[in-house]
């Protein structure tokens, strides 16, 4: 199947939502696809909607979500989820956050029922719980499914692991004066990057023209999904349990051909010691290592010897002085390899970078290091999907490591 190109309108833009004139929505969720699915539970379909509210947007409803025809639906105003749920059909729209915890303080066999004024009782054991409903003049609007006839890319449960894996490391605020924020959709790859790393996913034609959407849509996928851009949006679908996302593109334009080029550079550097090693091991080294960080911003150093490689570093952590922190362990360095090389980096980068990598299947995995200015890459070998895990190198202290 091809790749999918932008529709209506331009993906990079903001769309201005509508009403939908299909409730039932016209090829994402209709009723007689509900009964094919694997149901979410209420509660861990108010867990997923609630990403996807505004708690400070609650005069325009962006606080709320609605349940209605067995779909729990909310969005923020630039993304969006609806998600099948058997419990789901009381025909209002009620605050999120407050149901959420309604149901969560009830446990298991709470029930909602609607009741006069427009309210919601949420019941169980001897207690209840009454919540007001949203207004339908401040009900959130939703875009309009997909209509059958646009085509769906689907992504096999490898890609999607790939791709959420990637997505996760997002920073947690997109937008911004961030160029490289959000997750960035290519032709060729699906990245996300923070000032001080670029995490890729070679996963293939996703879509036909660089997008970028928020990380959320994508952080969380389970299983095959299929894609498709229809109207400025990009609508991601989980086949098995049939949730939906949505999202309008970011006005972040990424600097696409850097990232090929620095991906490229980095393997390609004369200078550079390939090493095999076991990633999960260096992952806790540099868990490890962030205790002493305390998630500033501080530089440690990778130092590669013949058959170790040692993480060390230090923090003033308070007035008496600094804590110190080094870690190492045994990794494959090529034959007649005899020299050293130092690396300043962030252990936040190389956790981040470790969890990115092993987390598809892979041989073996792979570390490449070169001159202290240059970035360290970490990927797997071997396996059906590639993450590439580029670090950006750090100004090493004086102090690292004393």
């Amino acid at each position: 199947m091809g790749s999918l190109r932008v529709g209506d309108a331009d993906a990079g833009a903001f769309v201005r939502l509508g009403p939908a004139r299909h409730p039932h929505g016209a090829g994402a969720i209709g009723p007689a696809h509900l009964r094919t699915l694997h149901m979410t539970t209420l509660k861990d379909a108010l867990a997923i909607a609630g990403r996807y509210t505004d708690p400070k947007k609650v005069g325009e409803g962006l606080a709320a979500v609605v349940l209605r025809d067995n779909i729990v639906r909310a969005h923020n105003g630039m993304a969006g989820v609806a998600i099948p749920c058997d419990d789901a059909d009381v025909g209002m729209a009620v605050n999120c956050h407050a149901l959420t915890k309604m149901i969560g303080a009830i446990g298991s066999g709470a029930s909602m029922t609607k009741i006069k004024g427009r309210k919601l009782a949420i019941k169980g054991g001897g207690s209840k719980f009454t919540v007001p409903a949203i207004p339908k003049a401040k009900e959130p609007n939703f875009p309009d499914d997909p209509p059958a006839i646009v085509e769906w890319l689907k992504l096999t449960k490898e890609q999607t692991a790939a791709i959420a894996a990637v997505a996760a490391l997002a920073p947690k605020k997109d937008g911004g004066t961030f160029a490289m924020s959000g997750l960035r959709l290519t032709p060729t790859w699906v990245a996300t990057a923070t000032a001080s790393s670029v995490t890729v996913a070679w996963v293939q034609n996703t879509v036909a023209e660089p997008l970028t959407i928020p990380a959320t849509v994508m952080a969380n996928l389970v299983g095959e999904v299929e894609l498709t851009v229809h109207g400025g949006k990009l609508f991601v679908r989980e086949v098995e349990s049939g949730i939906v996302r949505w999202s309008l593109g970011l006005t972040q334009e990424w600097p696409d051909r850097s990232v090929d080029g620095m991906i490229a550079q980095a393997r390609e550097e004369d200078t550079r010691v390939v090493v095999g090693l076991d990633m999960e091991q260096l992952g806790l080294l540099a868990k490890q290592a962030a205790v002493v960080s305390e998630g500033k911003l501080a530089v440690f150093t990778l130092t590669l010897e013949p058959g170790i490689l040692t993480l060390a570093g230090s923090n003033k952590m308070s007035d008496a002085g600094h804590t110190n922190f080094r870690g190492a362990m045994e990794c494959t360095t090529p034959e007649g390899f005899d020299d050293s090389r130092v690396v300043g980096v962030n252990p936040d980068d190389v956790m981040s970078a470790c969890e990115a990598a092993t987390s598809v299947d892979a041989d073996k995995y792979l570390v490449s290091i070169a001159a202290p200015q240059s970035p360290i890459l970490m990927w797997g070998h071997g396996g059906d999907q590639i993450i590439e895990a580029l670090t950006m190198p750090q100004h090493i202290e004086a102090t690292a490591g004393e």
